[in-house]
């Protein structure tokens, strides 16, 4: 039983220090996010929203 508990010690252990090390990494290596491709997202949608309530077979193809 003893050894039980300590080999869930250590693997609680190895699981709190690789967290730690992916939290670390995501910081670092973090992509910084547009704002304007955001609001360009935002409004494409609006008018995709738009268009299908005027058609509701429209569809988006083609897109690159």
């Amino acid at each position: 039983m003893h050894l039980i508990i300590i080999a869930v010690v250590i693997v609680s252990v190895i699981g709190l220090i690789a967290g730690l090390g992916l939290a670390v990494a995501s910081k670092v290596m973090a992509v910084p996010v547009d704002e304007k491709a955001e609001e360009i997202q935002a409004a494409l949608l609006t008018v995709y929203d738009m268009c299908k309530a005027v058609d509701k077979r429209m569809v988006l193809s083609d897109i690159h």
